[in-house]
């Protein structure tokens, strides 16, 4: 017979499990679609918080580069954002302005430097369009 100290209380969560999580409740991240040249896309989870250049070079998907880190010198994260988002984003500050005037690929109406754009939860689903040639 086992002992029953021993044994696993019920209802306790196991070990590395979230124990105010609900059966049903989500807690996954916000995403963003990232649209390569070609129309592949990927999807990927982003924190709130992190930029999509960030989110782009962290899960190694080609097309944004992001020389600078995320400073806005180098304009090698452009992206075009899907109409449906644009209004949800700040407007760009002059630097960003200045830095997509020097962008390898032509400036469009939604043109805006992803290390510019941090994720929040009004942000799920945006969908981005990756500029080419970055370089």
């Amino acid at each position: 017979m086992a002992c029953a100290a021993c044994a696993p209380a019920a209802n306790v969560p196991g070990e590395g499990t979230d124990g105010g999580a609900r059966l049903n409740e989500s807690h996954d991240m916000p995403r963003v679609i990232y649209i390569h040249p070609n129309g592949e896309r990927d999807e990927v989870e982003v924190a709130i918080g992190q930029s999509l250049m960030l989110a782009a070079t962290a899960n190694d998907l080609n097309g944004i580069v992001g020389d600078c880190g995320g400073v806005m010198s180098c304009a090698t994260c452009h992206v075009i954002v899907d109409d449906a988002f644009a209004a949800l984003l700040p407007p760009p500050v002059d630097t960003e302005h200045q830095m997509l005037d020097y962008t390898a690929a032509p400036r469009e109406a939604g043109s805006r430097l992803s290390c510019q754009i941090v994720m929040s939860d009004a942000l799920d689903g945006i969908a981005v369009r990756i500029a080419d040639p970055q370089l």
